[in-house]
């Protein structure tokens, strides 16, 4: 079996962190997903895949916009908690 394995997308959308800009992430995750998906079997995502915006509405949204983005790829995707998820949750 061959993984993708990454971590620390940090995806918020219209979120800026210092010079993070959260918002991008989302079109990242595709792009990693889009070009590794002939060459591997599964995801494994270990951690921080949103960042906490401070509104519980928007964290929720954003949990689900990443989750879809992941999915998109048709692969399946393991996922650890990070402390920024949980923050987000």
């Amino acid at each position: 079996m061959k993984i993708g394995l990454f971590t620390d997308a940090h995806y918020a959308a219209g979120v800026t962190a210092g010079t993070r800009r959260c918002g991008l992430s989302g079109e990242k995750i595709r792009a990693i997903c889009r070009e590794m998906n002939g060459r591997v079997d599964a995801y494994f995502f270990l951690g921080d895949l949103v960042n906490a915006t401070g509104d519980k509405a928007q964290n929720q949204e954003n949990i689900r916009d990443a989750l879809a983005l992941l999915g998109e790829s048709g692969k399946p995707c393991y996922l650890t908690v990070g402390n920024h998820d949980v923050e987000a949750a």
